[in-house]
């Protein structure tokens, strides 16, 4: 809820108190939920390992690495999450300048990126209906297409109804792919790993999100939009990508020993061993 009311209504508040005011109250507010985080934490009893090095960082990495490695199809539909993370943290920072140039207002500016929390809260909501549920690859997959349209429609049609029709796709897309990545996480893999697989996919959602936010900064004012593609059409890559990784995999299903060699019937006998 807050996701859909802040746009409209912080740019609202812009028109009225300014930016300084604003950022001071977002800074203290900030700090606030900072302090309460930190004193969560300390009191946070950490469970006793008999293993002496239970705690080491690159042991957790190793373990979720693994984790990941061990389910075909998370591993399989990996790229396609990097490549989102990446490509809507591009437009995240790009398509604030896009936006307010072409909205002409804070006003429509916040309500074009409140239609993308519309879509969210649509699609988390049909994500979770019987019918989809289930179809965890659908969601994911269908949902990155959904985000990667909505990122190109953006930068190809500077117009804010266009984008703000957009935006409500992108966002069910947002909200579908979200679930489906969760439910696959507690579906395919063990759920002795699933903390550590999670901990994992977290730490790559940050560093592509870093990866998005460098590369998203536009050098020059015109710029701006032609990220905005470049992330749109990141999006779609890791869409094929992961549509062609899990038809191979479908495939390698129906026919495990379709590459196998055949092996020899008896080393004795010469004229029984299969030659390739």
């Amino acid at each position: 809820m807050a996701y859909l009311v802040g746009p409209a209504l912080s740019a609202g508040l812009f028109g009225i108190v300014g930016a300084s005011l604003m950022l001071g109250v977002n800074a203290g507010t900030t700090a606030v939920l900072a302090a309460t985080a930190l004193v969560l934490v300390l009191r946070v009893e950490r469970p006793e390992s008999a293993e002496p090095d239970s705690w080491n960082l690159f042991n957790g990495v190793r373990d979720g690495w693994r984790a990941i490695r061990s389910s075909a199809i998370v591993a399989a539909t990996m790229p396609l999450l990097i490549l989102i993370m990446i490509s809507t943290s591009i437009e995240a920072v790009a398509g604030v300048f896009w936006l307010r140039q072409i909205s002409g207002s804070d006003m429509l500016y916040g309500l074009v990126l409140s239609c993308w929390a519309v879509g969210s809260i649509i699609g988390a909501y049909l994500a979770g209906t019987k019918r989809l549920a289930p179809r965890t690859m659908l969601l994911i997959v269908g949902g990155g297409l959904c985000m990667a349209l909505a990122i190109l429609a953006e930068g190809l049609a500077p117009i804010a109804i266009i984008i703000g029709i957009a935006f409500v796709i992108g966002g069910m897309g947002n909200g579908t792919h979200n679930v489906g990545v969760r439910n696959m996480f507690f579906q395919d893999i063990s759920q002795a790993h699933t903390g550590s697989a999670w901990a994992y996919y977290r730490m790559l959602t940050s560093t592509s999100v870093a990866i998005g936010y460098i590369v998203g900064t536009p050098r020059t004012p015109g710029e701006a939009q032609s990220m905005v593609i470049v992330a749109g059409v990141c999006a779609l890559v890791g869409v094929l990508v992961a549509f062609v990784a899990l038809r191979l995999l479908r495939l390698h299903r129906r026919n495990p020993r379709s590459h196998a060699t055949p092996a020899p019937r008896d080393e004795a006998d010469p004229s029984t061993v299969v030659s390739n």
